[in-house]
Formats: structure tokens, C-alpha cells, sequence
């Protein structure tokens, strides 16, 4: 029988446990068996969150960069695979099984979802932009914070970049500069939803949305 790889999610955290409760409570809802969470926060006061056999919980009482703070996940991970999973993302139940299985086929280090679902939470409103808007605001059309890679990518020298904004992007870069391959991956319905706020490191212009969808922040999480 096939080995069943080890998928580690590495969440970076800061001042946010209202989204960091309903990511703990999607991730324990995921269909892959073989997975564990490394909760990496550096909130001016530690949450009250459990270390398990699948979460990993760490608080740091200095301030570090998202770039700092997914390393640390990383090197503290015990997976054969990492994903990367932001704290105010939405990740279907089948998130990571149908993204590993993916990876697998594609026989290449790491795969990216090159499409995108947005939810804004303060209008309430669910859309998708026009590839070619898409491919303007995300480089390469990838979206960076759902990477996958083998962790051996890592463990031979490359890291994040000490910083918050566009550590993904770049992390990647190193990856292909390097001669490694990234296979794309146009996401399952359901699978992924980018959730936009007012505190999103990624803003994302809303006036070319389309097909939108009115749908309550209840409605929506209990997707």
C-alpha cells in the first residue's frame, strides 16, 4: 500500500482568534487523515489553544514577519508535505486530500491554485474576478497562500523571506529559480474561498467583480 503522506498546514497568526477558532474547526473538519496544524502567533497575549497530537500551538511574546513565523512553522514541522494555510481563508472539508492527491500526480515539488473564489466579508458578497484581472493582481495567476511543496524543498536551504508582504510570492520564485517545477491547479468547487477584510495584506479590487452571490457570514461558514 502507498505510503499516506504527512500534510503539516502552517498558520501564521497575529491578534486574530476569531479566525484563527473557525481555521482550527476547518482544518479537524478535513476529510485527508494524515495532517497536522502548526499555529505560529505572535498575539500580544497567547490564545487558549491546546497542543494535540494534530496541532501544534507556539507563541512568541516578541513580533516577527508572516515570513518569519511560516519558517518557524516549518522547521517545526513533522509532515513529508507543507501547506500553506492562512488564518482567514475558507477550506473545504476535501482541501487537502484533493490538493495532495494533485501534488502526487503532477510528479513536480510543489503545487499552486491559479484560480480564485473571493468572499468580502463586510458586504457579504461571494464573486470571482475575470482571469485576466486575476492574472494582473496575482503574479504568474498564482495564488501564493495555497502552496504545497515537499518540506525537502525547504530542508535544503530555501526560506522565506523576512517579511509580510509578498514572502509567498518570492518563496516561490527562489523555488523555480532554483530549476524545480510548480504545477498549477484550478481549484474544486468548494475547496477554497480567498476571504477578503478590512486587515487582508492582499487587497483585491472588488469593481471588476463578477457573478457575485449575496450570501451572510453565517450562511457562508457553514458552507
Amino acid at each position: 500500500m502507498p505510503k499516506i503522506l504527512k500534510v503539516s498546514c502552517i498558520m501564521p497568526t497575529k491578534n486574530r482568534a476569531h479566525f484563527v477558532r473557525k481555521s482550527i474547526k476547518m482544518f479537524k473538519n478535513q476529510s485527508y487523515p494524515n495532517k497536522e496544524l502548526v499555529i505560529i502567533d505572535d498575539s500580544d497575549e497567547p490564545q487558549n489553544i491546546k497542543t494535540t497530537d494534530e496541532i501544534q500551538y507556539i507563541h512568541y511574546t516578541n513580533s516577527c514577519s508572516i515570513g518569519s513565523k511560516r519558517n518557524i512553522g516549518i522547521s517545526r514541522a513533522s509532515g513529508d508535505v507543507i501547506l500553506l494555510w492562512d488564518d482567514d481563508d475558507y477550506h473545504g472539508s476535501d482541501r487537502i486530500a484533493n490538493q495532495i492527491a494533485a501534488l502526487v500526480r503532477s510528479k513536480k515539488h510543489g503545487i499552486v491554485y491559479n484560480t480564485c473564489v473571493y468572499y468580502n466579508l463586510p458586504s457579504e458578497t461571494m464573486y470571482v474576478l475575470p482571469q485576466k484581472i486575476h492574472n494582473e493582481l496575482w503574479k504568474y495567476g498564482y495564488i501564493a497562500g495555497t502552496f504545497m511543496f515537499y518540506k525537502k524543498l525547504f530542508t535544503i536551504g530555501i526560506k522565506f523571506k523576512n517579511q509580510n508582504f509578498r514572502e509567498d510570492i518570492l518563496f516561490i520564485e527562489d523555488i523555480l529559480n532554483r530549476g524545480f517545477k510548480i504545477a498549477t491547479f484550478k481549484i474544486p468547487a468548494g475547496d477554497f474561498v480567498y476571504v477578503k477584510h478590512d486587515a487582508s495584506s492582499m487587497k483585491v479590487n472588488d469593481a471588476y467583480a463578477h457573478k457575485t452571490l449575496k450570501i451572510s457570514k453565517k450562511d457562508f461558514y457553514s458552507l
